[in-house]
């Protein structure tokens, strides 16, 4: 492992703050059309969202001209995806009956469940609008769209969530979906949960399974399994300073991961642990990692974009410009260095995170900053791959 991979570790604190922001992704689905006889009716007009992280997406969005013709591995679909500033939406139903994803519903907390191996995306409804997560994390903007009685997921969720990618004919407004190809490995949840007067806890771990590589599958564990230790380590301390304490709310840790890149040999994912130990709110702290599965090493920003000299210039550039464009920036960020590892791939970019209260409020939860491949990659590149 790089010697100069940074982690994130909690410090022991009464007050520490950080915005729990969790979830799963979803689909289009007409809200009678699984459950007819649940009697679940979706709020048309301009009702307000009961939960106020959704960030109201479309309580009745209009639908004009904008229809997408849809495909699966060529064949056309009977439902129609949805186009809005140029990107695509596809139905929750298109899921299940084209790409035979397991979906399940859950009529007390009205949550639909997408199932895709170690991925768990599920929608919520709310009275005017819908709220998404994928595996306990919050999916913001873009989000799932309520549309005449249906729910619709930006495409885009698709492709860095469930491995898909997509052909688009402009001139038709036709999408082919098709499954990409993922690296040989498989992922494994790694869970421990514990329920008491002093706390809950719920804990999930990544592991992976490589066939014929166990020297880097065994790197890749050791990575996790230290994260995880050191997590639980923290979690006993904290229950031990809170002995004698019996009149405290239970404390509460959760950790949980969302792989966001699984494809040409590389892994990369991130992990967020969350504490609630009293006070106002609790408190997330994020890592991620990003694995070369030949070997099983951490990989750096220089090895990912060296060839590119001033990629450290078009990073710091792109998050400078996104800091100083948000309302609640505190000022400060002088740019990070070539080993920061607080990053994450997907299909077509890669995603810098600061923690929260790091350069932005409690309020705007863990900001990030995106930057297509294109802008850090050249053709010749290492890991000219990543490029579409």
């Amino acid at each position: 492992m790089n010697s100069k991979h940074k982690r994130r570790t909690f410090k022991i604190t009464s007050n520490s703050k950080m915005l729990l922001l969790m979830g799963v992704a979803a689909g289009s689905l007409l809200l009678s059309e699984m459950h007819a006889g649940d009697n679940l009716v979706a709020a048309q007009g301009s009702g307000q969202s009961a939960d106020p992280l959704i960030a109201a997406q479309s309580q009745s969005t209009s639908v004009t001209s904008n229809l997408v013709e849809l495909k699966a591995n060529g064949k056309k679909a009977a439902q129609q995806g949805m186009l809005f500033d140029n990107k695509t939406w596809v139905p929750l139903t298109f899921l299940r009956d084209e790409l035979n994803l397991s979906l399940t519903y859950e009529s007390a907390s009205r949550t639909y469940i997408i199932t895709q191996d170690y991925q768990k995306l599920k929608v919520t409804l709310y009275e005017g609008g819908v709220t998404s997560y994928l595996n306990g994390h919050y999916l913001g903007t873009p989000g799932a769209k309520l549309i005449k009685g249906r729910i619709y997921v930006p495409f885009q969720w698709l492709k860095d969530y469930l491995g898909y990618e997509g052909v688009w004919e402009g001139k038709l407004k036709q999408l082919d979906i098709v499954k990409s190809q993922l690296n040989n490995l498989e992922m494994k949840t790694v869970s421990h949960r514990e329920d008491n007067a002093d706390a809950v806890i719920t804990l999930n771990a990544p592991s992976v399974a490589i066939p014929g590589n166990t020297s880097a599958e065994k790197a890749i564990n050791r990575v996790f399994e230290k994260d995880n230790s050191e997590f639980q380590a923290y979690i006993a301390e904290s229950l031990k300073n809170r002995e004698g304490e019996s009149n405290l709310a239970p404390y509460e840790f959760n950790s949980s991961y969302v792989v966001t890149y699984n494809q040409k040999g590389l892994l990369s994912l991130f992990i967020d642990k969350y504490k609630y130990t009293g006070g106002a709110h609790g408190m997330t702290v994020r890592q991620g990692y990003t694995f070369n599965l030949e070997d099983g090493s951490l990989l750096t920003l220089k090895e990912l974009f060296g060839d590119t000299s001033d990629y450290m210039n078009i990073i710091n550039g792109e998050v400078k410009e996104g800091f100083e464009s948000h309302p609640g920036y505190f000022g400060g960020f002088k740019g990070i260095g070539s080993d920061y590892t607080d990053y994450y791939l997907q299909s077509d970019k890669v995603t810098f995170f600061f923690q929260v209260y790091e350069y932005t409020p409690y309020a705007a939860g863990i900001p990030e900053y995106s930057i297509a491949y294109e802008k850090l990659l050249k053709k010749n590149s290492h890991y000219q791959n990543l490029l579409p």
